[in-house]
Order: C-alpha cells, then sequence, then structure tokens
C-alpha cells in the first residue's frame, strides 16, 4: 500500500501549524506576561503566571498523551480491563499529589521537583537521581513516540522510523525555542483536537457491522481476570502506578509555574478528573479490538498479541469512515505532540538547573544555561526515538516509566520534602538498596532476567512477590535510618568530622541558627526558598556539598 497523500499532507499541515503557533503564542505571553520575570523563572516555570484554564489544559494534555492512550487500548486488548491499572492509578496519584505535595512545593516557589532534595542531599546524590528521573522520561517519551509511529504506519502507511523522528523533532523545535511557555499554550490546541477526534470515531466504530456488542463480550473478551496467585502482583502494580505518578518533572513544572499554592492544588484535582475523562475512548477502543471479527474486515486476519500494540489505529484505520480516520490521525498525533514536549523539557530542566548549574556551575551565565537547556532539549529527543525504534511495546514502557520513577526517586522526594534532618549518607544507601531490590526482579519488557528470586517465584509466572513496593519502602526506609546513623555519629565524633563529606554538622549548624533567626522565608536566585539564610550562606552550602 502506497503512502496516504491525503492523510500525510493533514499531518504535514498541522505539524507546521503547532510550530508556528508554539513560536508566536510564546511571543505574545512573553511580551504581555513576563517583562519583569527573570530569564531562569520564564525558561523553567513560565514566570509563574498560568492560570486555572490554561494549567487544566496543558495538564490534561500532557498526562493524556499518545503513551496513555496506544497503552490503554493495549492493555485491555492483551490483558484485559483488571490489569489496565494506570489510567485510574495515575488519576488517584493526582489527588494524593494535591493533596500532600502541590501546594507545599509552590508555597516553597522551587524551580523543578529536585530543589528540595538539593536543600537535603549532596550534589552528587541529586545528579545520580536524577538518573532515575531521566529514565523515566525517556522511557515515557519513547512510549509516546512508539505511539505515533505505529499510529502512523497503520493509517496512512508512513514509515515508522521517519515518523518518530519527525515527531520529535518537530517537538524538540518549539519546546527549544520558547521553553515552558510554548509547552503550555500549544497544550491547549493540542488537547481541542484530541477531544474532537478521539471522541468523533468512538460511535463509527462501535456501530461497525463487524463489531460484536462490546458489553456482551466483556467477559470473555477484553474483561480480564485476576488470579488468586496473583492478587499481590497485582496490588503492588497498583500501588507503584498510583504513587509513581507524583514524582514526575512535567507535573511539577506545572504545580510550579502557577500563580499561587491554591492554583497548585487544583490543577492536581482536574488533572486526575480530566484523565478519568480521557480514559473512556482508548478503553472502549480496545474492547472494540477485541470484540471485531477481523477477517471481516479489510484486514482480513485475526489479530494476534503483537498486533495489541497497534489496536487503536486499527479499530481508527478500518472501522471508521476515511474523513473519521483522518481527524482521529490529527487527534493522535496532537496527543502524541502534547506529551514529548513536556518530557523533553522535564529532562532539559532538571539537568540545566539541578545538575549542571547548582552542582558544577553555579556561576553559569544566562546565555549558557539558554545553550545547555536547548542542547539538552536535543538529546533527550534523540534517546527517546532510539528507543521508541527498538522497543516494541508501548504498553510496557508506559509501565516501566512509572515503575523507575516510583522505586528511585519517589521516596527520596518524600523525605526530602516532608523530613528537615535527612542528609546525603541517607539518599545515597537508601538508593543503592532499592536500586539493587528492584534490579534484582528482572524486567520482562526489557528482557533482564531476575537475579532475585522472590517468594512465589515461577519460570512461568514470574515475580509474584509485591518487589516494587519492597524496593521502594526499604529505600525510604534507608534514607531515615542511614541518615540518622550518621548524624549521631558525626555529632558524637564517633566519625572524624573530618570525613563528612555531605557537610552534615556544617548544615546542622545553619539549621541551628535558622531556629533562632525564626520562620522568615527568603527566595534566592537558584529559586530555593530557605528560612533565616543569608544568599552567601545557601551558596555556600551548595558549592561545599559534593
Amino acid at each position: 500500500m502506497a503512502v496516504d497523500i491525503v492523510g500525510l499532507v493533514v499531518v504535514i499541515v498541522f505539524y507546521v501549524a503547532i510550530l508556528i503557533f508554539g513560536i508566536l503564542a510564546a511571543r505574545w505571553f512573553e511580551k504581555k506576561n513576563l517583562s519583569d520575570v527573570s530569564d531562569e523563572e520564564k525558561m523553567m516555570v513560565a514566570g509563574r503566571k498560568i492560570g486555572s484554564v490554561v494549567g487544566t489544559f496543558t495538564i490534561i494534555a500532557t498526562l493524556c498523551g499518545g503513551g496513555f492512550l496506544n497503552g490503554t487500548a493495549e492493555g485491555i486488548m492483551h490483558d484485559g480491563l483488571a490489569w489496565t491499572i494506570f489510567p485510574f492509578a495515575m488519576a488517584l496519584g493526582y489527588f494524593i499529589a494535591g493533596w500532600l505535595y502541590a501546594g507545599k512545593m509552590r508555597e516553597a516557589r522551587y524551580l523543578t521537583m529536585l530543589d528540595p532534595l538539593q536543600e537535603k542531599f549532596s550534589n552528587g546524590m541529586v545528579a545520580i537521581i536524577f538518573l532515575g528521573s531521566l529514565l523515566g522520561d525517556v522511557f515515557w517519551s519513547a512510549s509516546i513516540l512508539g505511539a505515533l509511529g505505529e499510529d502512523l504506519s497503520v493509517i496512512i502507511d508512513l514509515n515508522v522510523e521517519i515518523a518518530i523522528w519527525v515527531s520529535a523533532a518537530i517537538a524538540v523545535i518549539y519546546t527549544g525555542f520558547g521553553k515552558m511557555v510554548s509547552v503550555a499554550l500549544t497544550d491547549i490546541v493540542q488537547l481541542m483536537f484530541m477531544v474532537i477526534g478521539m471522541f468523533l470515531c468512538l460511535p463509527f466504530a462501535i456501530t461497525n457491522e463487524n463489531v460484536e456488542n462490546i458489553s456482551s463480550t466483556f467477559d470473555t473478551s477484553w474483561g480480564g481476570e485476576i488470579p488468586k496467585n496473583t492478587i499481590a502482583a497485582w496490588i503492588d502494580l497498583a500501588i507503584a502506578m498510583t504513587l509513581g505518578t507524583i514524582p514526575w518533572q512535567t507535573y511539577f513544572q506545572r504545580v510550579l509555574a502557577m500563580k499561587s499554592p491554591k492554583h497548585a492544588q487544583w490543577l492536581s484535582l482536574t488533572g486526575g478528573i480530566g484523565s478519568l475523562i480521557f480514559t473512556i475512548p482508548p478503553i472502549i477502543i480496545g474492547a472494540i479490538g477485541a470484540s471485531t471479527n477481523w477477517n471481516a474486515t479489510e484486514l482480513n486476519r485475526t489479530l494476534t498479541d503483537d498486533d495489541a500494540a497497534i489496536v487503536l489505529p486499527l479499530v481508527v484505520h478500518y472501522l471508521t469512515p476515511r474523513p473519521v480516520a483522518v481527524i482521529a490521525l490529527a487527534a493522535l498525533c496532537a496527543a502524541v505532540m502534547s506529551s514529548i514536549d513536556s518530557a523533553v523539557l522535564s529532562c532539559s530542566t532538571l539537568f540545566t538547573h539541578n545538575v549542571y548549574k547548582l552542582a558544577f556551575r553555579p556561576r553559569a551565565t544566562q546565555f549558557e544555561l539558554v545553550v545547555v537547556q536547548t542542547v539538552s532539549v536535543i538529546v533527550a529527543g534523540v534517546a527517546s526515538s532510539l528507543i521508541a525504534i527498538y522497543v516494541n511495546t508501548i504498553y510496557g514502557l508506559f509501565v516501566l516509566a512509572g515503575d523507575v520513577v516510583y522505586v528511585i526517586v519517589f521516596p527520596q522526594l518524600t523525605a526530602a520534602v516532608f523530613t528537615s534532618w535527612v542528609n546525603g549518607y541517607g539518599s545515597f544507601f537508601g538508593f543503592v538498596i532499592g536500586l539493587v531490590l528492584r534490579l534484582g526482579a528482572g524486567e520482562p519488557f526489557l528482557n533482564f532476567q531476575p537475579f532475585i528470586e522472590y517468594p512465589y517465584y515461577t519460570e512461568d509466572d514470574g515475580q509474584l512477590f509485591p518487589f516494587r513496593f519492597l524496593a521502594m519502602m526499604c529505600n525510604l526506609l534507608g534514607i531515615y535510618a542511614f541518615s540518622y546513623l550518621f548524624k549521631v555519629l558525626f555529632e558524637k565524633d564517633i566519625l572524624p568530622r573530618s570525613w563528612d563529606v555531605c557537610h552534615v554538622i556544617k548544615t546542622a549548624e545553619l539549621d541551628t541558627g535558622m531556629d533562632k533567626q525564626g520562620d522568615e522565608k527568603m527566595t534566592t536566585e537558584n529559586g530555593i526558598t530557605n528560612a533565616g539564610y543569608s544568599t552567601d550562606d545557601v551558596v555556600g552550602v551548595k558549592m561545599i556539598k559534593l
């Protein structure tokens, strides 16, 4: 089959329109609202000028990307509704994040998710934890690009690799130009396309003559089941997907860009509700795919497990009229662009601010930081594209992304935000313990074999023990246990203070001085709020930490 010229033209026009809109909208918004804002706040949090309407659009568009839509449909087709946990878990995760994290983080005027970790742990540890966050973002980006590649390949017969590289390039260009402002404003247009395209194709697909009533096929085709011996594994995955929703820079970038802490909390609520609404189309499409007599369609064959990853574009292409399919294609492109730009911006922001500037170049010029962030956007886009090309499961990448940040980043963020006395030693040992326990379980999506056989492990079923929860909790408990241990060892001179490379004693003395000076807060030029510290004190602490 030759490339569908009409469909290709639609994609090209859509991409060009998004590119132009992203650049022009960023210029307009900056001129109108950001003239009195520092360049760093402008790049990373849009000057904290995002209101409720734009915030709601950007959080929903970011969450409900191509990986979300295609991955949900794939999960329904392959494992059934019972095991397609992540759409519902993500909504619950946003509710929890808004209740416990969003207001606290926005009130502190942080610039990134890693800022509270930079206050408590060493710069070296922040760089290591950044790698965990980076892996999550790259896996997520790859799932998004892989989804688009499959969509364009099925609907207009465009080469998958070309689709992935072009899509990544467009997102990188306007993200590199306008940073957070471009990303937030283009999300408005992209979300509108997603709403129209996804909900438009449903009535045509579900009433197609080759589709059985999906309610009658629930028990046999797409409902799924949870055997008794997998209940613990199901609960483990559900908790991981829920709490793994929280420690994402893409989420906190929007929280920190809101006008006030209250706006940040409402943003989390609307994001969770919006994600539940957008779960409806891919669930129905997955059910349709499982309830269709594909031999009677133009496809003329039975779907296999390998086809689950492309069930959404298959339904759109073969079960809807051509004009509807083209509109749905634009919606899928919008879904991808709305998330891939956020993911690459997330990686670049964390690296530029927390690793490059605060850890290695505290006196870097603004021009230097702009260059570093732009290069980081490009590198993140290339890495995500390569993984998308060589890994063939969208759902697997999507779940793996949440898995990584849940085990590695979530305990570190939680300890730093809610506890004042944790330190770099605890962070390091907790990280190592959690990482070893998680890697020991193996990862079937990456063909990585386990070297720890947890209770109830079998060759056929794999790990049935809740190993993710174990690894996360051991990470968290390790942070507290070793932070307290090393604090006591240095304070009581059991270990020489000259060995205190994380400067626990120095930090403790500053904390004592802070308490004496009261609770007055100030924000340093790096965006991290510190009570009672002078600017020189804070910069000094940042520079002496390893």
